[in-house]
């Protein structure tokens, strides 16, 4: 019985971290193309 809620147990670990893997890898790939650009990068002016 312990044994199957064992199995039970890393069967869902694997799968939480194949989600947790796609969810990061389509964030990273996403966020960038959303909130960075060149304007950002460009300085106009200098103070001080």
């Amino acid at each position: 019985m312990s044994l199957q809620a064992g199995m039970k147990n890393d069967a869902y670990v694997i799968v939480r971290k194949y989600h947790d893997a796609t969810v990061s890898i389509a964030y990273i790939g996403h966020y960038p193309k959303t909130h960075f650009s060149i304007e950002q990068f460009i300085v106009e002016s200098i103070e001080g």
